[in-house]
């Protein structure tokens, strides 16, 4: 029996949805050391923030479509990793997959731009072999202060708190304060640790996180 080989999709966010940002694969490959890295591209590059969030939501199906005609063996390597409304679109992806009863490996969801109130977190889980990993930061100025002011959905975003209810199969964890000290990052953000602390957004810092988390160094909470 041939074995499937383990595969990891990276989604991302909003203006990076064409090319990642310069090392970001390498980020994700050190993450999942283990895994061949897929960079999923979407159209989500409209500078009108409304228009790629409509985006986001429609590239959801066919993401969700593409899994879905996955061979079984092949779903069952598969994990996706999503940061900002990458994180939206991977939620959306599991909710689809899970009202047809069908399961990736696991999710990861980085700094999610979508409402904590949104019905498809309460779906997510179902699928999801392992736990679905939410990776939040309180202080994340980009979901603190642009998503909450101009992202026009009338609730804050869960990639900053998670969700006040409980959701199954999903583990919640906050992103340690000095993640932007510790964290490798290249570029203009690295001129200065006050540029680094604002731009605390990228998905660089998230991706350490995720990093430390399944090298067995960062905090958890239990699954709900």
């Amino acid at each position: 029996m041939v074995m499937m080989a383990a595969t990891v999709w990276f989604i991302p966010g909003w203006l990076r949805s064409a090319e990642p940002h310069e090392g970001v694969l390498e980020c994700v490959s050190n993450a999942f050391p283990e895994a061949s890295v897929e960079f999923k591209a979407w159209d989500g590059d409209n500078i009108l923030w409304p228009l790629s969030v409509d985006s986001a939501d429609k590239e959801a199906w066919r993401f969700a479509f593409e899994i879905a005609m996955m061979p079984p063996e092949a779903r069952a390597n598969l994990t996706l990793v999503g940061h900002s409304l990458g994180g939206r679109i991977t939620a959306r992806v599991l909710a689809r997959l899970a009202e047809h009863g069908l399961k990736v490996r696991q999710a990861i969801l980085m700094g999610a731009a979508i409402p904590v109130n949104d019905p498809d977190l309460a779906k997510m889980g179902r699928a999801s072999e392992l736990p679905v990993l939410a990776v939040c930061n309180p202080k994340d100025n980009t979901l603190r202060y642009a998503y909450a002011t101009v992202g026009g959905e009338g609730s804050v975003a869960f990639g900053a708190n998670g969700t006040p209810t409980q959701c199954e199969n999903i583990v919640e964890c906050m992103v340690p304060t000095n993640i932007t000290r510790e964290a490798k990052i290249d570029g203009a953000w690295a001129k200065s640790q006050v540029l680094r602390d604002i731009a605390n957004h990228h998905e660089k810092f998230y991706l350490e996180y995720v990093r430390r988390v399944r090298a067995g160094g960062g905090e958890q909470k239990e699954a709900r």
